[in-house]
């Protein structure tokens, strides 16, 4: 297995998240250790600066020459990631990540590399957004059957597996001046991971998330039921923002996990 430690991100515009993303990468155990990766949008100045002056890790950067949509970019930097390793990490420009995220998924990536029933690994969720985790789950896991797409990573055999998320990825939006539509066979890429692609196979995630999704405004990909909610900020309240994560907590460099 070739050990580079890569990072690939996604990012498009909002500068006001994707800088407190860059930051909070900055703050990670092991960052310098890392090539980062960004597949970058044409659309903000702003947004192309901040991660082309990234300087705490390897930077490739990589401005898309024409605008992708998130569903082609997503699928470009993961292809694009395994020309470089075997194990690779996507990140998206509006997350916050906790000190110990890359540890989480270097000692995921170790244990269960050749253990198949293992589709991925997620160094974040929004299951239980309101619940506080006690202390002594600080460092537990759990191997669930899902896919969470906050910080997650997985393996090249995963990624090249016949008829898997290489050859069927989801269909890609369709771009063009003043036009950004939908034409998906499959609910959305993450969607078909964890409902298609993935089978019977489980997710390693941590108890307490790693990650906190801050990208309430101005998202693409954002759906609410405007039956139950007055708004986007009510969603987000109630369904993503954490009352508490792995970044509320001083955790040490600690690479050792157990499973729940």
């Amino acid at each position: 297995m070739r050990a580079n430690k890569v990072i690939v991100f996604t990012a498009f515009d909002r500068p006001h998240y994707a800088k407190q993303t860059v930051e909070s990468l900055r703050c990670c155990y092991g960052i310098e250790d890392y090539l980062i990766i960004p597949f970058v949008e044409p659309v903000h100045q702003e947004v192309i600066d901040l991660f082309s002056a990234i300087d705490y890790a390897a930077l490739e950067m990589r401005v898309n020459a024409v605008q992708q949509g998130h569903t082609q970019n997503t699928y470009n930097a993961m292809e694009y990631g395994f020309t470089k390793s075997d194990y690779v990490i996507l990140l998206e420009s509006d997350d916050l990540f906790a000190p110990d995220f890359l540890r989480f998924h270097e000692f995921c990536r170790d244990r269960y590399r050749d253990d198949t029933s293992v589709y991925t690994v997620a160094g974040g969720h929004y299951r239980h957004p309101k619940r506080i985790t006690p202390s002594a789950e600080f460092h537990a896991y759990e191997l669930r059957s899902g896919f969470s797409n906050r910080g997650w990573g997985t393996w090249i055999d995963r990624w090249d597996e016949s008829g898997g998320m290489r050859d069927d990825w989801e269909a890609p939006e369709i771009v063009a001046p003043g036009v950004y539509k939908k034409q998906y066979k499959y609910r959305g890429w993450d969607w078909h991971l964890n409902c298609d692609l993935r089978g019977e196979r489980v997710e390693a995630v941590p108890i307490l998330s790693r990650v906190k999704n801050i990208g309430w405004s101005g998202g693409r990909h954002t759906g609410v039921d405007k039956t139950k909610y007055n708004s986007i900020e009510d969603w987000y309240a109630e369904n993503v923002d954490l009352a508490h994560w792995a970044g509320d907590e001083d955790i040490l460099d600690n690479s050792v996990y157990a499973l729940r």
